[in-house]
């Protein structure tokens, strides 16, 4: 999994663009989401919700880093349209 600091950039604009339901949401994530080179989710990773009229679109991800014996380093990533 790449980390990448485009994710929440993508999904801010997935949800701007006009997607009023969760195919529309995931293909417009897709299509940004190739033009940003995200590696670290794909369409099916977002949580498709509806707030009154808008769509929101949100994912949240563990990255475990191994550092040596018994010892890791865990980074959470979690970003959603409204933010």
């Amino acid at each position: 999994m790449t980390v990448s600091s485009g994710c929440p950039g993508t999904i801010q604009a997935g949800a701007r663009s006009g997607v009023t339901n969760a195919a529309d949401a995931r293909r417009a994530f897709d299509n940004r989401a190739a033009i940003d080179s995200v590696g670290s989710l794909q369409a099916k990773d977002l949580e498709i919700t509806r707030d009154g009229n808008a769509v929101v679109i949100a994912f949240a991800y563990r990255k475990e880093i191994p550092l040596f014996t018994g010892v890791g380093l865990y980074l959470d990533f979690a970003a959603n349209s409204r933010d």
